[in-house]
C-alpha cells in the first residue's frame, strides 16, 4: 500500500489514504446489515467496555461507497486502520470473534478500534477437539481479570458465547483473586475463607472450561485447602 503525503503540492489534490476496514459482518441487504449490527450490540453489552469504537462506529455502509471494497453488499464496519496498525488489531478483534475481517480500502478516516482505556491483554488461549474450538481472550481490567469465551463447531460456526466479569469469577463478596493458570482455559483461584472466628482459612481453586457435546462446561477443582481450626476447637 501506498503511504499518504502529508504535505501535497497546492495544485494538486491529495490521494486517498490506504486504510484497512475492519468488518463485522453484512449481507446482500441492509436488513442483512440490521441483524448483523443488532448481534454486534447484544455481544459488546457483555464485554463490559473491553473494546473501543472511534465516535459513529460501528456503522453499517454500502459496500460500493468504499472504494477497493467489493461492490453488492451491505456491511457493518468497525472503523478504518492503518497499515501498522490493521495486522495486530485484526488479531485482537479475532479475540473477541473470529468471524470479523478485513479489507484494505482506499479512503475513510483512521478510526481504529481498541482495547478500552482500562483494559490490557493477558493471554489468549485456544483448545481445539474433535468437536471443535473453544478460545478464550483473559484481559486485566476494571475490577480485576475478564475472560471471554467463543465456541465453535469443526466447521466454524459460532455456537455460544460468554463472558465472565471479576465479580462472576472472584464470587460474592470479592473474597478470592483470580488469575491465568500457567496452560489450558482456566482461571486459578486463591480464596481466603472467614470461618466466623478470628481464624482464617485459605482455599486455591481452578476454574477450568471445556467444550463437551458441542455446548460450554466449567468446573472448580480445588487444588490445596488449609483451614485452621478455631480457637477452642
Amino acid at each position: 500500500m501506498r503511504t499518504l503525503l502529508i504535505w501535497c503540492l497546492v495544485a494538486l489534490p491529495c490521494a486517498a489514504a490506504d486504510l484497512t476496514a475492519m468488518v463485522w459482518g453484512g449481507g446482500a441487504t441492509r436488513a442483512d446489515a440490521e441483524a448483523s449490527l443488532a448481534s454486534f450490540e447484544a455481544r459488546r453489552k457483555t464485554w463490559a467496555g473491553a473494546l473501543a469504537l472511534s465516535k459513529g462506529f460501528p456503522q453499517i455502509v454500502e459496500s460500493s461507497a468504499v472504494a477497493g471494497m467489493k461492490p453488492g453488499f451491505v456491511v457493518v464496519l468497525l472503523g478504518y486502520c492503518s497499515d501498522a496498525e490493521a495486522p495486530a488489531t485484526l488479531e485482537l478483534l479475532k479475540d473477541f470473534d473470529t468471524s470479523i475481517y478485513a479489507r484494505p480500502v482506499q479512503g475513510g478516516a483512521a478510526s481504529c478500534p481498541k482495547l478500552g482505556a482500562d483494559f490490557s491483554r493477558t493471554a489468549t488461549r485456544v483448545v481445539k477437539t474433535k468437536e471443535g474450538e473453544l478460545r478464550g481472550l483473559f484481559l486485566n481490567g476494571t475490577g480485576g481479570l475478564h475472560l471471554f469465551l467463543q465456541l465453535h463447531s469443526r466447521a466454524g460456526v459460532l455456537l455460544e458465547s460468554a463472558a465472565f466479569t471479576p465479580a462472576q469469577l472472584q464470587g460474592e463478596g470479592g473474597l478470592c483473586s483470580a488469575s491465568v493458570a500457567a496452560e489450558g482455559l482456566v482461571v486459578a483461584l486463591e480464596c481466603d475463607v472467614p470461618r466466623g472466628c478470628p481464624s482464617v482459612g485459605h482455599v486455591s481453586s481452578e476454574l477450568r472450561y471445556r467444550m463437551k457435546d458441542g455446548k460450554l462446561e466449567s468446573k472448580e477443582v480445588v487444588t490445596s485447602r488449609d483451614m485452621p481450626p478455631c480457637s477452642g476447637e
